[in-house]
């Protein structure tokens, strides 16, 4: 006799900087005319928590794909996005975060501040890419099996960047060079996608930039970031990255396993205080 069992859900990292993270509250503005409206104006707040992993999760869910979000950080969801890192110190923390939460596929999108930031914090695109290579070689060490999707550095509105200086934590403009970086380091993935590929990782790459077709109104008011239009377009775009590799990389033991044999088996290896717990620390698998 067999008994059956449900599929795991596939563990999927969404892995990167701020516009992964982008915070479970209402964080956007409208339009882009919104530039004349007093900052931060409750009237023109739209709702878009946690960015595109929102509306990616939304999408998921309708088509019944089982998945959960990991991460060590929570913001309308688990996820690896910090704002303002650069690949480079995305890299120094991709053992540990692969290592503690082991997710099948992981989403990448970074490299803007890589290219905000003067040298030795940001890179030039070559410096860039070599960040990258260093990031990947962890990964694929820690995870061998790990599918790890790649999307380009989202485009900026340079215009609108050379107000950023207005924003409430007054950064500096975006450099005037920052446009051509992120060209060069786009136009040098589909390389290191190929030799990571030959290699016999399974990675790849989408053009979120061409897929979107960004207009103004996608973008939140200084250019870097996006509003929820611009956050549902990287979804679509993510979600069409992940078609192929949902129906390949399942989590689920046989659909049935001799009854008797296995048990589904929480294991957490944390003390609970009475009102939180660590996450991180459960793990659950077939025995």
């Amino acid at each position: 006799m067999m008994a059956a069992t449900p599929a795991l859900p596939l563990l999927i990292m969404p892995f990167g900087d701020s516009i992964t993270q982008w915070g479970c509250r209402l964080d956007g503005y409208t339009f882009a005319n919104d530039t004349a409206a007093a900052p931060w104006s409750p009237d023109t707040w739209i709702v878009a928590p946690g960015g595109y992993r929102y509306y990616l999760g939304n999408t998921l869910a309708k088509k019944k794909v089982p998945f959960a979000y990991v991460g060590s950080e929570f913001d309308c969801g688990s996820h690896e996005g910090h704002s303002g890192w650069t690949i480079e110190q995305l890299a120094e923390i991709t053992e540990a975060s692969m290592t503690a939460h082991r997710p099948d596929v992981a989403l990448f999108m970074a490299g803007t501040n890589d290219f905000f930031n003067a040298p030795p914090v940001g890179a030039n695109a070559t410096g860039a890419a070599a960040r990258l290579r260093r990031l990947l070689d962890t990964a694929f060490r820690v995870l061998p099996k790990l599918t790890f999707l790649i999307s380009t550095v989202t485009t900026i509105d340079a215009t609108r960047c050379k107000d950023y200086p207005k924003a409430p934590w007054h950064p500096p403009p975006c450099p005037a060079a920052m446009p051509a970086m992120i060209d060069a380091f786009n136009a040098m993935l589909p390389a290191i996608v190929a030799e990571y590929s030959k290699r016999g990782f399974d990675i790849s790459l989408h053009d979120v930039n061409a897929a979107a077709k960004w207009v103004p109104e996608d973008r939140w008011i200084w250019g870097i970031h996006f509003n929820a239009t611009g956050f549902e377009k990287m979804a679509a775009a993510w979600d069409a990255a992940l078609a192929p590799v949902v129906a390949r990389r399942r989590r689920a033991p046989p659909t049935a396993l001799p009854e008797g044999k296995w048990r589904l088996v929480d294991d957490f290896s944390d003390e609970f205080d009475g009102a939180t717990v660590n996450l991180s620390k459960w793990n659950t698998s077939y025995r």
